[in-house]
C-alpha cells in the first residue's frame, strides 16, 4: 500500500509495482487523515504501509494522529515504512516505524527483506 504526494501520477505506482515484483499496489493517494489509513490497514490487511510525511506543523499533534495509524498497523502485522522531507530526526523520534527511507530503491529493498506479501482469499 502506498500514499502518492500530491501531484503524483501513475508512473509512481508503476513504478513501485516494477520495483516491488509481486506486491499489489494499492494507492490511496494525498493527504489522508489518520482514521482513513487505519480503516484501510483493517479493511485491506496490507503487509506493508508506506507513507510519505512531506509536511508537519505540529510535532506532538503529528505524533498523536501517527499512533492511531501505528497502533492499527501492530495489531493487524502491518509494517510501516515512512519517507519524505518533513520525515525529521524529530518527528522520527516521535512514531514508531519499520524503517525510513529516502528512496524507492530503499523501499523496494526494505519490502524484499520481509516475507513474501499475503494472498488475500
Amino acid at each position: 500500500m502506498a500514499a502518492r504526494a500530491p501531484g503524483g501520477h501513475g508512473a509512481v505506482d508503476r513504478g513501485l509495482r516494477r520495483r516491488l515484483g509481486g506486491w499489489s499496489v494499492t494507492n490511496l493517494g494525498p493527504d489522508n487523515p489518520a482514521e482513513t489509513l487505519v480503516e484501510a490497514v483493517v479493511t485491506l490487511g496490507p503487509r506493508l504501509l508506506c507513507l510519505g510525511i512531506n509536511v508537519v506543523g505540529d510535532v506532538v499533534g503529528f505524533a498523536t494522529k501517527y499512533a492511531m495509524i501505528a497502533d492499527s498497523s501492530r495489531q493487524h502485522r502491518t509494517a510501516i515504512v515512512i519517507g519524505g522531507v518533513a520525515a525529521t530526526t524529530d518527528v522520527r523520534a516521535n512514531i514508531r516505524y519499520a524503517a525510513c527511507c529516502a528512496s524507492m530503491r530503499e523501499l523496494a529493498d526494505f519490502a524484499t527483506s520481509l516475507e513474501p506479501p499475503r494472498v488475500r482469499e
